[in-house]
């Protein structure tokens, strides 16, 4: 790594699941028998895969259009059953272990270099937080935002992460902002506000699946310090 990088003036927002912690059995338990329970519905591999990324609200009520079974209070218990069930079941889990490769050396990395650093989730708030609590990662994000249980777009939440860093005195330099996910709605919520974006491919979507979305870069995770080292030249 450089000796003389400066990342001062550079923001990293972040996603949490496929990208901070690996849940994706922890997910795909909750949400096969969620929609069994409320449903009967047996959800499709490419169905559960779809909900990882978009708000709760917005992947559940794709799910029900694709079913033709969608109506707005459906949808609405969908997300209001998600938020409970793993509410609870994270009060018992240590996520500690379920780092994903790299992540707590990158996140102290760069907050030795002074990057301003934050979170922008699909999970709800009650959820986020003790995802973050219980993987002993929230003293690193100053800024966390997440779905509300009517947000729609990914993009609504990217924007609360620049209001809310805005509003703690953080100047976000749109040619140094970088949002950092797994999934295909990262990607497209960032470029949709002009930011750069950043795959990591560790959650359901493979590097060439992210690569699909022509994001800046694309990492197979965040191990090392190369990829950060080199953005300046990379994409300034």
């Amino acid at each position: 790594m450089k000796q003389n990088l400066d990342l001062r003036e550079y923001t990293f927002i972040f996603d949490i699941d496929g990208t901070l912690i690996d849940m994706r059995t922890i997910w795909e338990k909750t949400y096969r028998d969620l929609y069994q329970q409320e449903q009967n519905i047996s959800l499709t591999e490419e169905e559960l895969k779809s909900l990882f990324g978009p708000p709760e609200l917005t992947g559940h009520s794709n799910i029900l259009n694709g079913r033709n079974c969608y109506t707005p209070e459906k949808a609405q218990l969908l997300t209001d059953e998600t938020e409970t069930t793993m509410a609870e079941l994270l009060k018992k889990t240590d996520l500690t272990p379920h780092h994903l490769p790299g992540v707590p050396d990158c996140l102290m990395e760069l907050q030795r270099l002074e990057a301003t650093l934050a979170c922008a989730t699909g999970n709800l708030e009650a959820i986020a937080h003790k995802i973050l609590q219980q993987a002993s990662l929230n003293e690193y994000f100053p800024v966390v935002a997440c779905a509300q249980p009517t947000t729609k777009d990914r993009s609504e939440i990217i924007q609360q992460v620049l209001a809310g860093l805005q509003q703690q005195g953080h100047h976000c330099y749109l040619k140094k902002t970088y949002v950092i996910g797994d999934t295909p709605s990262d990607i497209r919520a960032a470029k949709k506000i002009g930011l750069h974006s950043i795959g990591v491919a560790t959650g359901h979507y493979s590097q060439e699946e992210l690569l699909k979305e022509q994001p800046n870069f694309v990492l197979p995770n965040l191990r090392g310090y190369n990829w950060f080292s080199s953005l300046p030249e990379k994409f300034i």
